[in-house]
This record gives C-alpha cells, structure tokens and sequence, in this order.
C-alpha cells in the first residue's frame, strides 16, 4: 500500500468512476484501475463496486477511504510544514480553533504571536469542540483553542480565560437593567450550544423550572443570527455575545453567573511538538488569567464535561 494507491483510490470514490478519476489526476484510465486492484488484491477484499457508469463503495472500501483520507491529509500538512520551513525558516503551525474564539480573542492573539515570531506561517481549521479534539488525537493538528466542557483523556489543557456564557436576544425579549433571573429565562424560547443543554436544563431543573428549549446548535454566528430574528434567546460565551452587540440584539447578564465556560489551549500528552508549536504554546502560557489558573486548580470543568454527542 502506497500514497500513489491511496490517492488513486480516494480520487475514484470522490469522482464516482475510475474515468473521472483518471481525468481528475491526467492520466490514462488503465494505470489507475491497475493500482486499484492491486490494492484490493494487497488487502484481499474488494473496495469499489464497478457500475456501468460508476463505482461504489463496500464497507471495506468505506473504512479504508477515511483512513486514506487522513493518511493523504497528514502527508500534505508535512509537505507543505517542511516547505514553509524552507521557506521562512519559521515552519508552520497546525491550529485548530471553535468558531467563538476564532472571531473574537483568536485574532488578537495571533497578531501579539506573530509580531514575536514573523516567520511563522499558519495552517488554521476552524471546527467544534469535537472535531478539533478528534483532528487533535490523529495528529492533524497540533494546539487547539477549545472551551469547557470536554473529556481531557489523553490531552494536556492549558486553561487561558474563564467566561460567563449570557443571554443573547431581541430588546424586547430581555429586561433592561443588564441581568436577566432564569425564572425569566424559562419562560423565553431557548437557543443553546449543543454542548451545554445538559448543564443549562440541569440548572433549570435545579431551580424547579421547566425550560422553553426552541433550538440547539453548534455554531455563535448562527444561534446570534437565529436570535436577531426574534425566534428566542441564545446562550453564548460573552466575548462572542459582544461582538453581535449593535445588530439589533442586547446581552444580559444571568443572574449570579450561572453557566461558565473556559477557554482551553489542548494538546497531545507528552507529544513532542514542532519549534512553531512549541513557541506558540509557551506565548499562551504567558496569557493564561489568574482566574483560569484557579479553574483549573479548584475544579476542572472538563472533568465534567457531557458525554459526546452527534
């Protein structure tokens, strides 16, 4: 099994026929389907279904292309980190980042780092929590910027800033003054991150309240935006709230700062990281608050973080 099988392989399924593939990768289609089967006949089943005018996958082939997928992914990201090495003598740094850091304490971030180390260049995936620690664990990506909740197996966390996730909606749906009860709240439509319905139902509950729960999601922009339009209230972390602020929506505070959320730089236990890595982490150490060293020393949110959900 080599790349060349691989690519070949991914390229077929991608394209949906041998042909098309071969076309894609400018070749004739003989020596693609030759490397094909030659995989097959490596790992003794068969991976693609031929049609008259098309392939498809086996379950065998299904498992291989995502793993090919990420074997291909791997290989490019070390071509293209030594390239830039090469090239500016900085080498590349492999970020991963949730959408609410990404637009609001990422870039301020990468501006102090950068003007530390200019010659760094950057390869950024902006995911979930999930899929950045998955990318993590495979080796795709080497620092993440994540928030709390999530399971730490395996990972070293550096906690960086702790914030209060607030109440996000149309002025009419808020009471003025700034703070907003959860009685209040359970009586509104609510908008929430996936992640933290349990820890939000779970304080409702706590109270002796039913909740009003309209939507959850995964992403800031969109539960702002489906907020803007007065289907409900959004639950978002405060530096992401902020940022909406001025487009017909008001942030309140809830009351006592009910629902917290930290701010986490992750990384593989005890993996060795690359000199841009490695400088990128000991910057971030140096922007880790008093208030998220005490997170992490009293009691780590990520210990209690939610089972993964799809």
């Amino acid at each position: 099994m080599d790349f060349r099988q691989l690519l070949y392989f991914v390229t077929a399924v991608e394209e949906g026929s041998i042909s098309a593939a071969a076309r894609k990768l400018f070749l004739s289609q003989p020596p693609v389907t030759a490397q094909i089967k030659a995989l097959e006949e490596e790992l003794g089943c068969t991976l693609l279904v031929r049609g008259a005018r098309a392939v498809r996958m086996t379950e065998e082939g299904r498992l291989l292309y995502d793993r090919a997928k990420a074997m291909l992914a791997l290989r490019e990201s070390a071509a293209e980190e030594i390239a830039g090495r090469v090239r500016s003598g900085g080498g590349t740094l492999r970020l991963g980042v949730v959408s609410s850091v990404a637009g609001t304490l990422l870039p301020g971030w990468l501006a102090a780092f950068h003007r530390e180390k200019p010659r760094v260049v950057y390869e950024l995936s902006e995911e979930n929590t999930y899929h950045l620690l998955d990318m993590l664990r495979s080796g795709l990506l080497e620092v993440a910027l994540v928030r709390t909740p999530f399971a730490a197996e395996g990972l070293e966390a550096l906690p960086l800033q702790v914030e209060e996730l607030v109440a996000v909606g149309r002025r009419e749906h808020l009471p003025p003054g700034g703070e907003v009860a959860l009685e209040d709240l359970a009586q509104r439509p609510l908008l929430l991150y996936r992640r933290w319905e349990h820890i939000a139902l779970r304080l409702f509950a706590e109270r002796g309240l039913t909740s009003r729960l309209l939507l959850k999601g995964d992403g800031a922009n969109t539960i702002a935006a489906l907020a803007a339009q007065g289907l409900g209230v959004g639950l978002l972390p405060q530096s992401a709230a902020q940022s909406f602020v001025g487009e017909g929506l008001a942030v309140c505070r809830i009351e006592g700062g009910a629902i917290r959320t930290t701010v986490t730089a992750v990384r593989r236990a005890r993996a060795e990281l690359t000199p841009a890595a490695q400088a990128f982490w000991s910057f971030l150490e140096g922007l880790g608050s008093p208030e998220a060293a005490r997170a992490k020393d009293e009691a780590p949110a990520q210990e209690n973080a939610p089972a993964r959900q799809p």
